[in-house]
């Protein structure tokens, strides 16, 4: 099995799979469970969900595309059969 920057292939493709499939909706479930005690105000959670969703989009291509998410494009993956 091939490691690379220590998860292995299955790893990585579970990652990408589970942030592919994070919806608006999930998100905005979970950000609306923040306390309100925590005086986190409408405008900043819909920002927190905005944030999260492009986010994973934005991960999930990364894996997608060989990794690393450092932005090298060198990466040691590209090469990587798919076992």
């Amino acid at each position: 099995m091939v490691s690379i920057h220590g998860l292995e292939y299955q790893e990585r493709e579970w990652c990408e799979g589970f942030l592919s499939s994070l919806r608006r909706g999930t998100v905005a479930g979970i950000v609306d469970r923040i306390p309100p005690a925590w005086g986190v105000p409408d405008a900043g959670r819909a920002a927190l969900v905005e944030q999260i969703v492009r986010r994973a989009a934005f991960v999930a291509t990364r894996i997608h595309n060989g990794w690393p998410l450092d932005g090298r494009t060198d990466s040691p993956v590209a090469a990587t059969p798919n076992p």
